[in-house]
């Protein structure tokens, strides 16, 4: 075990959010495997999500196990309801849905809009006071967003360019109307000490700049609008 953090320390989630770092081995591949499953298991983990339930998950998979999957393989392949099932099985209890089913749930109806469309959202909220929604900048799709962290949201129409991964904006490299090509590169991500360039998949014209040198993004934030040429 490589962990650093305990009971009462607070977690940095703003770039690592990493808590512990489980090792294991043996003398093959199966034997790791079979370790690996054994000390997961015996994890106690209280007051906050772990990716522990994914991992059990991973060390059960048959491609996983035959050493078959790629690096796409959880993009491209692994079912995420496979995931979330493994998340309600092994998933840690937190404080806003563990114990005996007494906590005050206020349900809430509202509605968002996300790129011009507009959205019925149900919200439950356990055992806290209720959350004021506000005027709540959403990231797209068809459900509650949280809040962009690269500025005011957009409402510039084209193909919106989001982050694969949480991280800090090193270097900005396209400007609001700047016509660029396939492959050019929008701006350099740093995540987990690499640095990650981020790449036009179509050439266009910057309709919207969302994000600035120095900005922390979460996955899923919006980077910039390219529009058709």
């Amino acid at each position: 075990m490589d962990d650093a953090l305990r009971q009462g320390d607070d977690l940095v989630t703003d770039y690592d959010s990493m808590i512990a770092k489980l090792i294991v081995h043996g003398s093959d591949r199966n034997d790791v495997i079979e370790r690996g499953k054994r000390a997961l298991a015996e994890f106690d983990v209280e007051g906050f999500p772990t990716v522990i339930p994914f991992h059990r998950l991973m060390l059960t998979d048959e491609a996983f196990v035959a050493s078959t999957h790629t690096t796409k393989y959880l993009d491209e392949t692994l079912e995420t309801e496979r995931i979330e099932e493994a998340q309600e099985k092994w998933g840690t209890k937190t404080e806003s849905t563990a114990g005996d089913g007494e906590d005050d749930v206020v349900e809430r109806e509202f509605t968002v809009e996300v790129n011009g469309k507009r959205f019925d959202v149900d919200l439950e909220e356990h055992g806290a006071p209720p959350i004021d929604v506000g005027d709540v900048n959403t990231s797209g799709g068809d459900g509650p967003q949280r809040p962009r962290s690269g500025g005011d949201g957009s409402g510039a129409e084209g193909q919106e360019v989001t982050a694969e991964m949480q991280g800090t904006i090193l270097e900005v490299g396209a400007d609001k109307g700047d016509e660029i090509e396939a492959g050019d590169v929008l701006c350099v991500l740093e995540a987990m000490k690499m640095e990650n360039d981020i790449v036009a998949e179509r050439g266009g014209v910057v309709n919207d700049v969302a994000i600035g040198e120095g900005d922390s993004v979460d996955m899923g934030d919006l980077l910039f609008v390219v529009g058709s040429e």
